[in-house]
Parts: C-alpha cells; structure tokens; sequence
C-alpha cells in the first residue's frame, strides 16, 4: 500500500524506512493505539500518527510516519484510503454519508477510523516480502 522510493532525510533507505513504519504499526495496534490514523506536525514536519480518539495531537511517541516537507498530510491520508478503497471493491472511497464514514475533519486534522477500516478489510493470508 505505501511504496518507499525516496530518502528525503537521508536517515533511512527505503526498505529500511518500510521495515521501522511497519514494525510502529505493529506496536501500536497491540497497545490498542491505533484507534485512528491523525496528521499532525512534529518537529515542524508533516506526520501520521497513531492516536486513540479524534482531537488527540500527533507526538514523537505516536508517530508512524514523518512525510518529506512539501507532502501534504491530509491530502497523503485520503490517498491512503483511496488506495485501499481501489483494491479492495475496485471503487474509490466513501469519505462520508452512507453507512460508514471512515475519515473525519477535526480542529485542523483529518482521522482515519482504523475500526471501521479493518472491520470492511478483506482478509488476506498472503505473505508480503519486502522488496529492496
């Protein structure tokens, strides 16, 4: 779902980087964090974090991503989901009205309900290998 082609801080080469955000996903779905995905600044650079209720703030110890300084952070969001949308029905995703409403707009930030998201998940028992 999130292709790493490029080290805009030239801490961490693209599989590198993959294998650290994936192993905070992890680390935050088993503590139950990851209740929402929410953007945010840290350090005065775009992140997503890992936050338990919507209107939480992004921090250094929520953090999953942190995007190149020019990404847009909503716009990165909705691109997830669209993303996610596309391979799951082969149609793009409804952000709101009908019955599910997965994203939201709160004081500045967008969330992404992941309880809902991985209730309408399909499931997968497909190993993924990381490609350098």
């Amino acid at each position: 779902m999130i292709s790493w082609v490029e080290d805009f801080s030239g801490k961490y080469p693209p599989l590198s980087r993959c294998v650290e955000v994936s192993r905070r996903f992890q680390r935050f779905d088993s503590t139950r964090q990851l209740q929402y995905i929410g953007t945010g600044e840290v350090n005065n650079q775009p992140v997503l974090c890992a936050v338990r209720s919507q209107a939480s703030h992004c921090s250094s110890e929520n953090l999953l991503i942190t995007l190149p300084p020019d990404r847009d952070r909503h716009q990165t969001v909705q691109q997830l989901l669209n993303l996610y949308e596309i391979a799951r029905t082969g149609q793009s995703v409804l952000l709101n009205g009908g019955t599910r409403k997965l994203s939201s707009y709160v004081n500045g930030e967008s969330y992404v309900n992941m309880q809902q998201l991985l209730e309408i998940a399909p499931v997968s028992n497909r190993r993924v290998t990381p490609v350098e």
